[in-house]
């Protein structure tokens, strides 16, 4: 019974013992299968991807070949036929435009006109159509029921009045008003080393009118400086001399900014007027000559240009009345694209303000019309991108952003401005980079205009940002309009200038335009100032010795251009940026404070008392002419240094920028 009942005994095994090897290699087997399963099955998966991904790739390279071979195949208007297709541009459609713009049923203007071009864009087929939204400004102006003045008074006697009064149609808006007396100093253009000058003189404008010239420092900078001297009045002028002062003295826009950020409360008006030079002339036969200027302070008025303080009667005094209107305008902006082929990321800008004659306009709508018809139809792409940028307001009413002109430095061939219907005459000339001029011109032939002329004098007016940014620009100057008969012809001009910079291979630019300027006035200077440059000790040897460098690297670049193959798009591509760059570096711009930069190129600008209007370096020609009449030579002759050293560093840049600039990395012996 217990036998029954018990377990049987447990089997004892040894080490070694066969069962135990069997159970070890069928696990052993059993595991080798799975992983050799295993990496078969991924073997025959990753075969099989493989394949997948390969044919994938077949296809997209077939599919890459094909829009490269419709880009190759694809209609490129060549130099021959794009004359014809400009006759398509349409005075009917010009005359139909300008009708659609007057006819704004009831629409507020500036939406009107906005809404025709986005829905033009779009018809017309564009890639990129921006939407249609509105942006606000603030703008002052002279109250036209109260007009601004200046009134002189010799005792209670009034000897001298002033009036301010324009015209202004903005409805609406806030009123200030502020009322200022005082004695009246001369400062000259305002600048820093102007209020020094006075400083030296145991002179201070502290609580006083000041009288300044516009020319050397924008207008704004003129009157936050004085107002930083602590003056009660600004009143500013546009002197005879200063020929190279383009447009009103003072914006809408620049009068709204004064307003906001030193007005100390709603109901006062930053003290500031903008007079004639006829006004300006009788202002100083009232002043007091107990100290005169020196040469370098004197215009082309009829007077001696007293500094003052006061005037010539002892019981003189004068008060300045402001009356201004600050209104919110709304505006719209509109954009549309055309995106390249080869080149995408480089664009050729067509920009254009509307303007109340509308013929800019037209003109603008019909080569958009013109663009998009060729793109449609003929199955046309660009090799680079066109924008067309439609202003709602005047560029010079508000400022663009660092990147903003960051963008356009990187990626613009060129700046476009549709804002006129003629390409002006002699006494009205167009205004470009220089490098635009080859292209200015064979767009006046194939548009059968007569020939005009180009000044490539830069000057820093409305188009101070695209100068000081080094981006080739090209503006038609005003000029009387001649019916659409002229339109058509300028509408052909542009549309011809338009297709050759965004088709080209090769961009239709051209340096000899440079040469010329450079050689004839380094002559000038060499001519007219050998006298006083060894009289005071100048060495200008550094300065002719960089500008003869950069024409001789002018001159090696033209000849490398001109055996250059069209066909090779690498070459081109950095062929073209070159030129670009050689304009950023003549730009010549200098990161300085606000209050202590020239208002005036410092190559392209011509002198404010010379008479040769093709003479460039007009800052160091006045310096030098300075120096004759100076009561401070040591100071000049050191401000002279000083500038010389910054058109050497400027003219190396450009010499730079046409070659590789290894020389910058390595200095050869």
């Amino acid at each position: 019974m217990q036998r029954v009942l018990s377990f049987p005994p447990q089997s004892s095994r040894r080490f070694g013992d066969p069962s135990e090897f069997v159970s070890k290699r069928m696990c052993f087997s059993f595991m080798f299968s799975i992983a050799f399963l295993s990496v078969l099955a991924g073997f025959l998966l990753g075969r099989f991807v493989f394949d997948q991904e390969l044919e994938l790739s077949k296809a997209k390279l077939r599919k890459a070949n094909q829009q490269q071979q419709q880009i190759v195949t694809s209609y490129r208007p060549s130099q021959e036929n794009i004359s014809s297709l400009l006759s398509e541009i349409s005075p009917g459609s010009l005359e139909l435009y300008l009708k659609s713009l007057q006819d704004t049923s009831g629409e507020p203007e500036n939406f009107h006109e906005a809404r025709l071009i986005v829905s033009l864009l779009k018809e017309s087929g564009f890639d990129l159509t921006s939407p249609l939204v509105d942006s606000q400004v603030n703008l002052s102006h002279p109250d036209p029921t109260r007009a601004n003045q200046v009134l002189l008074y010799r005792g209670a006697v009034l000897a001298l009045s002033i009036d301010d009064s324009r015209e202004w149609s903005e409805p609406g808006g806030y009123h200030t008003a502020a009322t200022v007396e005082g004695n009246i100093y001369y400062v000259n253009f305002g600048r820093d080393e102007d209020y020094h000058h006075l400083d030296s003189l145991g002179l201070n404008v502290k609580d006083s009118v000041v009288l300044a010239r516009v020319g050397r420092t924008p207008p704004l900078d003129l009157v936050m400086n004085a107002l930083e001297h602590e003056a009660v009045g600004i009143i500013l002028y546009k002197d005879p001399q200063q020929t190279d002062v383009d447009g009103d003295i003072l914006s809408s826009a620049d009068l709204a900014r004064l307003n906001s950020l030193y007005k100390t409360n709603a109901e006062k008006a930053v003290p500031v007027l903008c007079i004639s030079h006829e006004d300006a002339e009788k202002l100083f036969r009232e002043m007091s000559t107990s100290e005169s200027s020196s040469e370098s302070w004197r215009g082309n008025l009829n007077s001696s240009y007293p500094i003052g303080p006061g005037f010539a009667s002892p019981d003189g005094k004068i008060i300045m009345r402001v009356n201004t209107v600050t209104t919110v305008r709304k505006y719209y902006d509109v954009f549309g694209a055309i995106r390249g082929t080869q080149e995408p990321d480089r664009f050729v800008i067509v920009s254009q303000e509307r303007k109340p004659d509308r013929d800019s306009t037209a003109m603008f709508m019909e080569v958009i019309r013109f663009f998009g018809a060729l793109k449609n139809t003929k199955d046309w792409r660009p090799r680079r991108s066109i924008v067309f940028a439609s202003w709602g307001m005047e560029t010079h009413c508000f400022s663009r952003s660092k990147d903003w002109w960051s963008q356009l430095q990187m990626k613009t061939v060129a700046y476009l401005k549709m804002d006129s219907a003629s390409l002006g005459n002699d006494s009205t000339p167009s205004r470009g980079t220089p490098i635009l001029e080859k292209a200015f011109r064979e767009a006046a032939t194939a548009a059968s205009l007569p020939s005009p002329d180009l000044d490539v004098m830069l000057q820093t007016g409305s188009d101070v940002d695209l100068v000081e940014n080094g981006i080739p620009f090209l503006e038609l100057k005003p000029a009387e309009s001649r019916g659409v008969s002229r339109l058509k012809e300028v509408t052909s001009f542009w549309g011809y200038i338009i297709w050759k910079l965004s088709e080209s291979a090769d961009l239709p630019f051209s340096l000899d335009t440079y040469t010329t300027f450079f050689n004839y006035s380094v002559n000038v200077i060499e001519q007219r100032f050998k006298m006083i440059t060894q009289k005071h000790s100048l060495f200008l040897e550094s300065f002719f010795e960089a500008t003869q460098r950069l024409v001789a690297a002018i001159s090696s670049f033209q000849s490398k251009w001109s055996l250059s193959d069209p066909s090779k798009s690498i070459e081109m591509r950095i062929m073209n940026d070159q030129f670009l760059r050689f304009v950023q570096a003549l730009s010549c711009r200098k990161e300085k404070d606000s209050f202590d930069h020239s208002y005036r190129h410092m190559i392209f600008s011509q002198s404010t008392r010379g008479n040769d209007p093709k003479s460039g370096f007009g800052l160091l020609q006045d310096l030098l002419r300075e120096t004759t009449w100076t009561e401070a030579p040591d100071d000049l002759q050191q401000q002279i240094i000083n500038h010389l050293a910054d058109l050497v560093e400027c003219l190396n840049a450009a010499r730079s920028a046409l070659t590789d600039g290894l020389e910058h990395f390595v200095r050869p012996e």
